[in-house]
Order: structure tokens, then C-alpha cells, then sequence
């Protein structure tokens, strides 16, 4: 399964899920933990071939602009050449008003 983007997302949705969308690897997450965890280790590794637990529903997750706009979702592109987990920390915390983004984001600063 590859993601037909080929760019690392992390998606939220307005029920306080994650999905996580890497080039080879897309899973669905409740626990923002699991998700910080395995954002922390692909930005460190750059590697998902060998993670358990890829769904295509989570791979085929591509919000659109109106779904964007009327509070549905956020993404956030994820760019292993220039982000890092204090740079997602941050720009999840600057997000108002999604409590799944607070809480991500403290769960990246503890990484």
C-alpha cells in the first residue's frame, strides 16, 4: 500500500482523531501517544515499511477543501528535510480551539 500523495501528512479530524498518512504507511489513531511515538520515530528513521498496522482507509483519507473549511479536518504536511518534532510540537500548539492538536502537541514536547 502506498500513499498516492507521496508526502507525509498528519491529519486531525473534529472528533479528536489522527490519521497519519507516510509514504508507505497510514494509520488511524485515538491515542495521541502511539501517534507522537511513531511521528517522532519516522521523522528520526525516515522508515515505516516494516510498522504493523496500515490501513487503507486511513491511506485513502484525503479531506477536501470544503470538508477543510468547515472545520472537518486539519492537515498538516510533515517534510522529514525540514521539520522536526519541536517544529510540529509547535505548530500543533498554535492550532486553537482542537483539543486533540493540545494534546499531540504535548505529547511531541515530551519526546
Amino acid at each position: 500500500m502506498t500513499n498516492k500523495k507521496t508526502k507525509a501528512r498528519l491529519i486531525l479530524d473534529n472528533g479528536g482523531g489522527y490519521t497519519l498518512q507516510l509514504p508507505s504507511y497510514a494509520h488511524a489513531y485515538d491515542d495521541e501517544q502511539q501517534v507522537a511515538s511513531d511521528v517522532a520515530e519516522w521523522l528520526t528513521t525516515g522508515d515505516s515499511y516494516w510498522w504493523d498496522g496500515s490501513e487503507s482507509e486511513a491511506m485513502d483519507l484525503d479531506p477536501t477543501d470544503v470538508e477543510i473549511r468547515n472545520g472537518g479536518y486539519r492537515v498538516i504536511a510533515i517534510d522529514r528535510a525540514t521539520d522536526t518534532v519541536a517544529s510540529l510540537a509547535a505548530e500543533l500548539t498554535a492550532i486553537v480551539g482542537w483539543d486533540n492538536a493540545s494534546r499531540l502537541a504535548e505529547a511531541l514536547s515530551q519526546r
